[in-house]
């Protein structure tokens, strides 16, 4: 699953990336990395 933040900001989605793991122990985050990408937005 890709998560995409709709933000007005150059790297938004690495942000979101970043606040949320921040939430996550080790374990869970290589969870998070097999399952979930964040792309940035391409215009």
């Amino acid at each position: 699953m890709d998560v995409i933040a709709c933000e007005n900001m150059i790297g938004g989605s690495q942000f979101l990336k970043e606040e949320g793991y921040k939430h996550l122990n080790d374990e869970d985050k290589a969870e998070v990395d097999k399952y979930v990408g964040f792309p940035e937005r391409r215009c």
